[in-house]
């Protein structure tokens, strides 16, 4: 698979802070402020090796526990099919919060279970019911307006290829989307 620079350098960045940036609430955070919450859409590009794709993803956003639920997602403008078909990403996806990055003003969220179905002549299956929690999460940006989704930790995503007609035995996913309406989500004081 080939990336520009610019998507390495960010995507390295987003994975970085993840790490290195104290937070100043921990993974047993369980109350939040959030507002307005509710219903909300994020989209934008997503791309899976050389499939690329335009994904609306609509659902309930974090609420002050810090659980939310992607319900939909539409997918449309795929580029580079190849032999692959259009993928399908089941549903729900639920969105559990786990830290604040207060230097960075973002909060982190794991997506349990993320998994993507693509037909075609080449049928694969992208991730797992089984993966463990936290394989996937999106990063969410207060200032930006931004959701980073994110599956690079730990390889990526795992390929499920029954016809052993696909190469990559990972997929990982590092994308920013933009969130409709704007969502503030900070831990409660």
């Amino acid at each position: 698979m080939q990336r520009s620079p610019a998507s390495l350098v960010v995507g390295f960045a987003a994975l970085l802070a993840t790490w290195l940036v104290p937070a100043s609430a921990s993974a047993q955070q369980t109350t939040w402020t959030v507002s307005p919450g509710g219903t909300f859409t994020a989209e934008g590009d997503v791309r899976l090796n050389e499939l690329n794709c335009y994904v609306r993803f609509s659902g309930d956003f974090l609420d002050s526990s810090g659980q939310g639920q992607i319900d939909k997602v539409t997918v449309h403008g795929c580029s580079g099919t190849n032999n692959l078909g259009y993928p399908t990403f089941r549903v729900p996806i639920t969105m559990t919060a786990t830290r604040y990055l207060s230097s960075i003003d973002t909060v982190s969220a794991s997506l349990s279970p993320l998994v993507i179905d693509i037909g075609g002549q080449c049928p694969i299956r992208i991730g797992s019911p089984t993966d463990r929690v936290g394989k996937s999460e999106v990063l969410y940006r207060n200032q930006r307006v931004e959701m980073w989704l994110s599956t690079g930790i730990g390889g990526g995503l795992e390929v499920w290829d029954p016809r052993n007609c696909y190469e990559p035995e990972t997929v990982s996913i590092n994308t920013g989307l933009a969130v409709t309406p704007a969502q503030t989500i900070r831990p409660a004081e």
